[in-house]
């Protein structure tokens, strides 16, 4: 698991979420996607993603939509100039 600012806040929310879960959750609402996609969204490889999958991403984590936004960004911004979990191994 990379450690992303996504995958970060959805460590610091409540209880023990994992990508499971927020799938779960999100087809409960309406929205079926698989653990799968909540692990790509977390790491950045999805470049504009749904508004309701984010605004479901937010209701999941207990954070708001703003923070989940910049969130993805700043994984975006990572993704694209390799750093932090994304750099290249020495």
């Amino acid at each position: 698991m990379l450690n992303t600012p996504l995958t970060e806040m959805r460590k610091q929310a409540p209880g023990s979420l994992t990508g499971a879960k927020i799938a779960e959750f999100m087809a409960k609402r309406g929205l079926p996607r698989s653990a799968d996609a909540i692990s790509d969204f977390e790491r950045g490889k999805y470049l504009e993603p749904p508004e309701r999958f984010i605004e479901l991403y937010s209701l999941a984590i207990g954070r708001p939509v703003a923070e989940v936004r910049a969130a993805l960004q700043r994984t975006q911004r990572m993704r694209q100039r390799r750093q932090g979990p994304f750099r290249e191994p020495a």
